[in-house]
């Protein structure tokens, strides 16, 4: 069986997408949650420490309903006055087992959370955190898939556990580093109590497997944890941990002949967007999963012609019902026999008037240009990229010591000298086994001085800028361009100058219409009857910008026009009578006075300003009828303001 390409074809910027990010692997998480006195005692604000983590792990839950149903998440409570676990660990209860996120389990942690008077539990100082890593390493060893990402999220508000005694701690590095070798990460969420400053540097900072908030996947650096003293914040960092970084590509950088390290690739900002839908069976309401069945139609058709004559050959006393239900049968051996696997396809070429065909293993070799890698072409000065090359998302690189010993080192020192000369590097790489190779830009970023006086977020490494193709930019195609003058040029940067947002974040900003969607999920899983309501922050904020650049924005609008928008001047309000009733010995009932035929300069300013659909269609006749006489005006009122506005131009 053969099939063409043309019918197939699929775009190679669509399908290089799906080959990147691919199935996500499964995500276990475990949080363990401190519950001695100072996490249970009651705030100023009536709340607790030990509440706010549990409504963290409540929200991390509703996400993961709705984002990611497959993750498994876990609740372990350690510092707890009674135990309750497989292994018989002293103080440590075990709330949920590793499972996926469900209903009653997000139920039951909103109730806790809303009365931190009654956590449910009490506390005891007699635990041993190495026996709370070991039973999460349990956990995950029974329930957590293979190949899926094992994160610990340790809250808790004791910088130094087991202090003064060596035995303890030495159990508890001990157990860090069996989590560190099972690929295990540990993630520090400190709390700050009103007595007590978290200390990062006392036991944690040198903890194996540590892993803290402000830490990431590509830089192995350890750095100060941020602790927290609210819900908020606390939320806020355990959210931004939700998505597991996982690596893009991991491929060997040839920086020059018999000088080779390896590298990984991160896709630093992504857009997120909305969960694929699944069908639903409409009885039991449990998930469809399709099934495609590939049938030749000429071998369907010869095995059904050929059980058609062996039923008619076949004695004539069987009845309607059973002839039917011997054609039926005889379908179902004809379909089984015409069905064909994926193996069996191939692939054809017309040339000459002739099929050329060719195997699914011809194909695949046929992509295939050269190996993953990346290969060093030569430099440039950092001044010949422009933001117009940009053509697609950029890629962060960063050294593989696994692949070879040393990347880490000839990375950095490469990093160093091209930010030191101002160049950036030009190179051909070829993320995978089947991707076109591309011309890519080594773009390198360091943290200066004055970043770090503003404390932004900056890391240190290559950012890899896709160069475009000949075709992929269009040339000729703006036209003639007007000149704008000085003046104006002055009265648009004021404007800017204005409205610009100070320390801006792009994520302060979610995208309202993915927020709006899982609060509507959220609801239907959790049997709400409404769904939350959510801030908009995209919305201008109007009343603000008319206070800060009201009068800004009326001066630019009189430059660019040329002459003073009119303002309509507001007119005292005037009493009237009511018309008397009309008789009938009175003729017909006075004509209704019609309202006033604006001026050309008053149509002109509405025009401007987007408000010329404020005129009835019997303003805007008269208007046309005394100054455009040669137009005549339409009945509907959308024709109408075509014409005013093709008349004023």
């Amino acid at each position: 069986m053969s099939s063409s390409w043309q019918e197939e074809f699929v775009d190679e910027e669509e399908q290089e997408e799906l080959q990147e990010f691919g199935v996500p692997d499964r995500d276990a998480v475990i949080f363990a949650i401190d519950c001695t006195a100072p996490m249970l005692a009651v705030n100023a604000d009536g709340t607790s420490f030990y509440t706010s983590a549990i409504r963290c792990a409540a929200k991390f839950l509703q996400n993961k309903i709705v984002q990611s149903e497959n993750d498994l998440i876990a609740l372990v409570l350690f510092g707890t006055d009674e135990s309750k676990n497989e292994q018989n660990f002293n103080h440590i209860v075990e709330k949920f087992d590793l499972g996926t996120a469900e209903v009653d389990r997000i139920l039951e942690l909103e109730k806790i959370g809303k009365d931190p008077k009654n956590p449910g539990v009490g506390s005891s100082s007699n635990y041993s955190l190495a026996d709370v890593f070991w039973h999460c390493s349990t956990m995950f060893s029974i329930s957590a898939p293979r190949g899926s990402s094992k994160r610990i999220f340790l809250i808790t508000h004791n910088d130094q556990p087991h202090a003064g005694n060596p035995t303890l701690l030495q159990n508890v590095r001990t157990r860090a580093k069996d989590l560190e070798d099972l690929g295990i990460s540990i993630e520090l969420f400190p709390i700050n109590t009103a007595n007590h400053v978290f200390d990062y540097q006392a036991f944690y900072y040198n903890l194996p497997g540590i892993r803290d908030v402000d830490d990431d996947d590509y830089d192995d650096t350890k750095v100060l944890a941020s602790a927290s003293d609210k819900f908020e914040i606390l939320a806020t960092q355990i959210l931004r941990r939700e998505v597991k970084k996982r690596t893009a590509f991991r491929i060997p950088w040839e920086i020059a002949p018999g000088l080779t390290i390896g590298v990984k690739g991160y896709n630093l900002v992504l857009e997120q967007k909305k969960g694929s839908h699944a069908w639903l069976d409409r009885k039991t309401n449990r998930e469809v999963m399709p099934v495609t069945t590939y049938r030749c139609a000429t071998a369907y058709a010869k095995a059904l012609e050929s059980g058609a004559g062996d039923a008619g050959s076949s004695s004539g006393a069987a009845s309607g019902h059973q002839n039917g239900g011997g054609s039926r049968a005889a379908a179902t051996a004809a379909a089984d026999i015409a069905t064909v696997g994926t193996k069996d396809f191939k692939k054809y070429w017309m040339y000459g008037g002739a099929k050329i065909v060719f195997s699914q293993e011809e194909v695949a070799s046929m992509k295939y240009m050269c190996k993953p890698s990346l290969v060093l072409l030569g430099f440039k000065p950092r001044s010949a990229l422009k933001d117009k090359h940009n053509v697609k998302h950029a890629t962060f690189i960063y050294p593989d010591e696994s692949q070879y010993s040393g990347s880490s080192s000839v990375y950095a020192h490469f990093l160093e000298r091209l930010w030191t000369r101002q160049k950036i590097a030009i190179c051909c790489m070829t993320p995978r086994t089947n991707a076109a190779p591309r011309l890519v830009a080594l773009v390198p970023e360091m943290p200066t001085a004055t970043d770090k006086m503003m404390e932004e977020e900056k890391i240190t490494g290559l950012h890899v800028i896709y160069l475009p193709f000949a075709d992929d930019t269009r040339h000729n195609i703006a036209g003639p361009v007007s000149v704008v003058s000085d003046e104006e040029r002055a009265a648009a940067t004021a404007i800017i100058k204005k409205l610009c947002i100070k320390n801006f974040t792009s994520t302060d900003y979610e995208n309202p219409a993915l927020q709006k969607h899982y609060n509507n999920l959220q609801a239907l899983a959790l049997l709400h009857d409404v769904a939350a309501d959510i801030e908009d922050k995209t919305l201008p904020v109007t009343e603000l910008i008319n206070q800060r650049a009201g009068d800004l924005i009326k001066e630019f609008k009189t430059i660019v026009l040329g002459s003073a928008i009119p303002v309509a001047t507001p007119v005292a309000a005037k009493t009237t009578k009511r018309a008397p009733a009309r008789s009938a010995a009175d003729g017909e009932a006075p004509a209704k006075k019609a309202k006033s035929t604006p001026t050309l300069e008053l149509v002109k300013a509405k025009a401007t300003e987007g408000k010329l659909s404020s005129f009835t269609v019997a303003q805007l006749t008269e208007f046309l009828k005394e100054n455009f006489p040669s137009v005549k005006p339409a009945k509907l009122k959308g024709e109408v303001l075509e014409q005013v506005v093709a008349a004023i131009d």
